[in-house]
């Protein structure tokens, strides 16, 4: 695979990952401001979202080490 694209892909993958948790913290906090949707609060386990973002750093890493 050619450096180019493999840093390409790590790096899509990477920006999806911290959009996704900048999207989900924006929505949480206008929640708790009150601006959210009234019947739309769920809990989030915080250890569900850490083993998601663990995972996503595996696979960036597994993505860049290609040869």
């Amino acid at each position: 695979m050619k450096d180019d694209l493999r840093y390409i892909l790590g790096g899509t993958a990477l920006g999806a990952a911290l959009g996704a948790l900048v999207g989900w913290l924006y929505a949480r906090q206008r929640q708790t401001t009150g601006q959210g949707a009234p019947g739309r609060r769920r809990g989030v386990d915080s250890r569900r979202v850490m083993r998601l973002v663990w995972s996503l750093i595996g696979l960036v890493r597994q993505v860049l080490e290609l040869a």
